[in-house]
């Protein structure tokens, strides 16, 4: 669940880059999903 929604949230910023919101989305999705994702599958 936790990649299906990170990797929506990817979309989400692919679609609209130069909005302000996907460049929220792309900082929330920096600190809250990787530090998990990555130390769990390092």
């Amino acid at each position: 669940m936790l990649l299906f929604h990170f990797f929506l949230l990817l979309d989400e910023n692919k679609n609209a880059p130069k909005k302000s919101k996907g460049k929220i989305t792309n900082k929330r999705a920096s600190n809250v999903f990787f530090p998990r994702i990555t130390g769990k599958d390092i």
